[in-house]
């Protein structure tokens, strides 16, 4: 049975253990004892989801779209000494 595979993310290798067991007692023996029979690969490549990460760009200027309005009044002013100021837009 394959283990786990190596990585979380991207393309990665799992692996197994291959032994040369006797079929009737499933008892470890030497490799010489299979070498008339192919020996099964003890890896496999795994892949995994795609490896993602965060792209930072960098600082940039900061865009304000700022949209000003006037308004116009009839608010007169008197000085101290009694002139008049006429009327003046406000920003708003």
């Amino acid at each position: 049975m394959f283990r786990q595979c190596s990585v979380s993310c991207g393309s990665g290798i799992r692996r197994r253990a291959v032994k040369c067991v006797v079929k009737e007692t499933n008892n470890v023996v030497n490799d010489e004892e299979c070498a008339h029979i192919q020996k099964p690969e003890p890896t496999s490549n795994c892949s995994k989801k795609p490896c993602t990460r965060w792209n930072v760009g960098d600082w940039g200027p900061v865009r304000l779209n700022v949209s000003f309005k006037y308004i116009h009044t009839d608010i007169h002013a008197h000085t101290y000494i009694n002139k008049d100021i006429p009327h003046r837009c406000i920003l708003i």
